[in-house]
């Protein structure tokens, strides 16, 4: 009986410890749920909190250009006939300004989307950052000529050749100026120092910018480059942002395998430091990054699609194939029936001349169009097709109406000479024809094509008829100029797209332009962008970054490169110059 008891008591003992055991369990268990149920819910109302001031600061700042742009707008509407251009040019200049102002905001929150994703790639290229640097820091030269600012970049060595990518160091930098520019006041200084330091035997490419701005409180320091950042009642810190800008720089430098840090005093002004690794190694095998070398195809193009940088250097690729395929001798075409006028002719010219023959004008026009000669001679009287119907379908084809035509003829009528002339033919030689005479004509026509071509690059504001030779040339640049027009602030038109319209060939394109403005078609497109800019800064007080997004460039480096190519100079230096210019007239 004990024994029994004895067994019955163990088993209730473990039965009330199991049930202890089960029931605290289920308690605490319980409990935990509970708290980490009370913890998700704050998590998710202060993510919900987060997002919602992340939109309430978006929301607010599309807000201020869609009023920028809706107001003048209605404003035009209202006063249809009413204003005069120069009113209505400001106000054209003021919503084109705030619809640049929204692209750049919805391509930050892509870039930022893109970063956050791990969708965010980078190209490594090693070349001359400090070039690089002041090429993005043109634009800012504008604002701080306006703004009274001294802005200044100091490098340890005028030449820092080191691996970076292109399109991240430009977000960097525009971000770190944008904010140091807008919290520096009139008469302030504002610093970019370039140096190189090594830490644990990496060498490093060090950037700082310095301002002597507002400044930013010491216990504000450790939050500005947390994400949605942006300040409420502090003034010194951006208050006009989305709060992603610091937050992005800080991912795209650290991406970039660099680091970042702030040093600031209110009042006195505040210090960003950027340092990035020099050497190629740094950037191995890592699946973000690529490195280009300079035997690579593409290693000028960046890896933005979107930017006027790329498809600039992308539609210059092509034509430099183009111009490639293309005998560097001026091309030749001799129509004639007689060979041995033609064989005459050759040997004369070879040396000088790439030369292409045909027997009629019924060849020479097949040949004319796959080969697009510099020059065709022509007899007058052939079978087939004779001199004057050859001529005739030549000045009326488009890609064809630019090639300059000498007429050869046994005819001594003045009858066939008018008409041809009348038709656009350059130059008329009768036969018997002295060949030193034939090499004259031939060298004044590449003379004066020359002269045209060189007036077309020159002149800020030529018409197409002072150029060309025939009405047909001078409807084709006209629409050329036209089309270019239309998609002037398109930073994403490119060659193709002008083929497209034009509707010729893009290696007929390519040879049009090239003899009657001595451009390639990428150049041809950039040089009116170019002249277009010009005239903005003559007759606006816009600053040098609305006149680049103005003129379909996106980037300042690449405007800044293409602008002093064309003109000598950089834009700020161009504007100031224009400034001394203005203030020298008044005195």
């Amino acid at each position: 009986f004990t024994h029994t008891a004895f067994v019955v008591y163990f088993l209730l003992v473990l039965a009330l410890l199991w049930l202890f055991y089960r029931y605290t369990f289920i308690r605490t268990s319980k409990k935990h749920q509970l708290e980490l149920e009370h913890m998700e819910k704050e998590k998710s109302e202060e993510l919900q909190k987060i997002k919602l001031e992340f939109f309430t600061n978006i929301s607010h700042e599309f807000r201020t250009p869609l009023t920028l742009i809706k107001g003048p707008l209605e404003y035009l509407q209202k006063n249809i006939g009413k204003l005069e251009n120069k009113a209505l040019a400001e106000q054209y200049a003021l919503m084109h300004k705030n619809t640049d102002y929204l692209l750049r905001l919805v391509g930050q929150l892509l870039d930022f989307r893109k970063l956050n994703q791990g969708k965010m790639r980078l190209v490594m290229r090693n070349s001359d950052i400090v070039a690089f640097i002041k090429d993005v820091a043109e634009p800012f030269q504008f604002m701080a000529h306006k703004q009274s600012i001294d802005f200044s970049i100091d490098a340890s060595d005028p030449l820092l050749i080191t691996w970076f990518d292109h399109d991240a160091l430009e977000k960097i930098l525009n971000n770190l100026l944008s904010n140091a520019f807008k919290f520096t006041q009139k008469g302030g200084r504002i610093n970019i120092k370039i140096s190189e330091k090594v830490v644990q035997s990496q060498k490093q490419v060090v950037i700082q910018v310095k301002d002597t701005g507002m400044g930013i409180a010491k216990d504000k320091l450790s939050s500005i480059f947390e994400r949605f950042h942006t300040a409420k009642e502090d003034s010194s810190i951006n208050r006009e942002g989305m709060g992603i800008g610091l937050s992005f720089s800080k991912n795209l430098i650290e991406l970039h395998q660099g680091g970042i840090e702030v040093s600031s005093k209110t009042n006195l002004g505040t210090k960003f430091k950027v340092w990035l690794p020099m050497e190629k190694e740094a950037y191995l095998n890592i699946k973000e990054i690529s490195c280009k070398d300079v035997s690579d195809n593409d290693f000028l193009v960046r890896s933005s699609e979107a930017e006027s940088f790329a498809i600039g250097l992308n539609d210059d690729l092509i034509d430099e194939g183009l111009s490639k395929s293309r005998s560097k001798l001026p091309v030749l075409l001799i129509v004639d029936d007689n060979p041995d006028i033609r064989s005459f002719i050759k040997q004369i010219l070879t040396k000088s001349y790439a030369i292409y023959e045909a027997e009629n004008g019924q060849e020479g026009i097949e040949l004319a169009k796959k080969i697009m000669p510099n020059v065709v001679i022509c007899d007058i009287l052939m079978p087939v097709m004779d001199g004057i119907a050859f001529c005739k379908l030549m000045k009326e084809h488009q890609e064809t109406s630019h090639i300059p035509i000498i007429i050869l003829t046994a005819k001594s009528s003045q009858e066939s000479e008018v008409q041809g002339l009348q038709l656009g033919v350059d130059e008329y030689l009768r036969k018997p024809f002295n060949f030193e005479l034939l090499q004259l004509k031939l060298s004044n026509i590449v003379k004066r094509r020359e002269q045209m071509r060189k007036r077309f690059n020159r002149d800020i504001t030529l018409q197409p008829n002072e150029v060309t030779v025939t009405s047909m040339d001078e409807k084709f640049l006209s629409q050329a100029i036209q089309i270019v027009e239309k998609h002037m602030m398109n930073t994403d038109f490119n060659v193709e797209m002008m083929v497209s319209e034009m509707g010729l060939s893009r290696s007929n394109l390519y040879l049009k332009f090239k003899e009657l403005t001595g451009l390639s078609s990428s150049e041809f497109i950039r040089n009116v962008r170019l002249k277009r800019a010009v005239q903005l800064f003559d007759q606006s007080d816009l600053s040098v970054k609305e006149i680049m997004y103005m003129t379909g460039f996106n980037t300042a480096s690449y405007f800044s490169k293409c602008f002093k190519k064309q003109f000598g100079v950089v834009p700020s230096e161009y504007v100031r110059k224009m400034d001394a210019k203005a203030k020298s007239e008044t005195n």
